[in-house]
């Protein structure tokens, strides 16, 4: 059984000031398509999957997540998260959820609510294809082909057999050069394909303080609407860690996936410049919000309306 799993929390930090922390990333349409990210992430899923997806979100966005549910005329299992712990805690709260309702092993097909992912029929075919590597018992990275020596990234290291060697933090620029030259480092993605029984398996040894508490939180949620839960308190308890730290740069369980079709986190506005159309003096609009970025000497001029909004 295969679970889409949609992280949609957000601080409104990245991207400020049309970024804020009551209408963060992910719920803005910021490839001027009708759309707001989590809404594409979304009809993704749909069509990778059948069954509903499980979204962790922060209170204050339920209201925006059931506008985009009633939008696209879907369903979804809503956790609640009394604070921010981090992607360790949330998934290892999806996978106990997913077990629970559902009664058995479930594959979690882990999204970020922000990313663009636009050819969604390859996206589609690698999750079957990496589906596949996770029935041995595989916690299955996705793992993007530079097209440039990208700062902003995590990176995964790769051996000749594309196998996993080891996990690199955002680089400088010269190490961020030297990653793409090798051909032997990957983007991190930050999308997985979990089977529920091995990451719990990892998290109880590896950090079995996440697993103790996301069990209390889990076993005394609250339920607050039809499809809606509120995560206990026991949740604020967890450690605050990523995925990556918790469980991946440790596990013995590792498959590697290479996604190698377009990708992007959009947490820069230059990944915005890079999708937003130019015209003729190379300045970038989002004709939807009315918004322009024009190159300066040290980044971008943001405007709205023609007026000034940031130097960011």
């Amino acid at each position: 059984m295969l679970v889409p799993v949609i992280l949609a929390g957000g601080h409104g930090t990245r991207l400020a000031p049309i970024s804020t922390p009551d209408h963060p990333k992910p719920f803005l349409d910021l490839l001027d398509c009708g759309h707001t990210l989590f809404e594409l992430t979304l009809l993704r899923a749909k069509q990778a999957s059948v069954e509903r997806p499980i979204i962790i979100a922060a209170s204050k966005h339920l209201s925006l997540i059931q506008a985009s549910l009633g939008k696209l005329q879907l369903q979804a299992h809503i956790l609640l998260e009394p604070c921010a712990r981090n992607t360790a805690p949330a998934i290892t709260c999806a996978a106990l959820f997913a077990e629970q309702i559902y009664a058995q092993e479930c594959h979690l097909l882990v999204l970020a609510a922000d990313h663009s992912i636009p050819d969604t029929d390859y996206f589609c075919t690698s999750v079957a294809q990496a589906n596949l590597q996770a029935q041995g018992g595989k916690l299955v990275l996705f793992g993007i082909r530079p097209n440039s020596p990208e700062t902003g990234y995590g990176y995964i290291e790769i051996d000749s057999n594309k196998q996993i060697v080891a996990f690199h933090e955002k680089p400088d620029q010269n190490t961020a050069q030297a990653y793409f030259t090798s051909g032997h480092h990957l983007w991190n993605s930050g999308f997985f394909l979990l089977p529920s029984q091995r990451l719990l398996a990892e998290i109880s040894f590896l950090a079995p303080a996440i697993k103790n508490t996301c069990q209390a939180a889990i076993s005394h949620r609250e339920a607050l609407s039809e499809g809606v839960w509120g995560l206990s308190i026991e949740f604020s308890q967890s450690p605050a860690m990523s995925i990556d730290y918790a469980v991946m740069e440790h596990s013995q369980h590792l498959a590697l996936y290479g996604y190698d079709s377009a990708w992007s986190d959009l947490g820069t506005w230059q990944a915005l410049y890079a999708y937003w159309p130019k015209n003729q003096q190379g300045i970038a609009y989002h004709s939807g919000l009315n918004l322009t970025l024009t190159p300066t000497h040290s980044g971008f001029r943001l405007t709205q309306n023609r007026n000034w909004l940031a130097d960011v």
